[in-house]
């Protein structure tokens, strides 16, 4: 079983007015000659601290070539960088409120954030594997997981979608301490 999930640079936020805050956001980053990224801290390989402090990562690679070209785009020979660090929690709304242009990120592009926040093409491509024992003849679905315990990381995404009521009745998040899960996910 696979399941997928793309994940992007969630770019130049803007709210419903489309163009229009699009534009403004443009002219104030000409404007300014300075540009916002939202990073994340803790989310390696994508985005991280380095241990001298440095902001790092693939999608931070990503972000410094947009700052690059949005550089030239808009005729303003060094686009100054400044790093704000966000959160899952923080990082749609700091978008959609203006204090980040650029967001830096793993943010899967759900229905909710799209009608806050623009996405840039996919940069990277994630997956979700379940593993059962071998000899459990009965799971060959996830419909098979219903009413089984299942492992997995709290407050992920793939883990909330696993035990939602549309996906079955599989409650990993309700099984006692002491119990083996029917499909551990293993960590990353």
């Amino acid at each position: 079983m696979r399941l997928n999930s793309l994940v992007v640079i969630a770019a130049m936020a803007i709210s419903s007015t489309g163009a229009i805050a699009q534009t403004s956001r443009l002219d104030r980053i000409k404007q300014t000659g300075t540009i916002t990224i939202g990073h994340r801290e803790t989310a390696a390989p994508m985005s991280f601290l380095s241990t001298k402090g440095e902001v790092g990562g693939y999608s931070i690679d990503i972000c410094q070539q947009v700052v690059k070209d949005l550089s030239a785009q808009l005729s303003v020979p060094t686009l100054q960088v400044r790093y704000v660090p966000i959160t899952p929690q923080t990082r749609i709304p700091l978008m959609a409120n203006g204090t980040v242009d650029i967001e830096c990120g793993n943010t899967t592009p759900t229905l909710s954030r799209m009608g806050q926040v623009d996405f840039s093409v996919p940069i990277f491509v994630d997956g979700v594997r379940l593993a059962v024992q071998r000899d459990a003849k009965d799971v060959t679905s996830l419909s098979d997981l219903a009413g089984k315990s299942v492992g997995g990381r709290r407050r992920f995404p793939v883990s909330a979608w696993l035990c939602s009521p549309t996906r079955g009745k599989a409650s990993w998040l309700s099984a006692p301490a002491d119990s083996t899960p029917s499909a551990p996910i293993p960590p990353f």
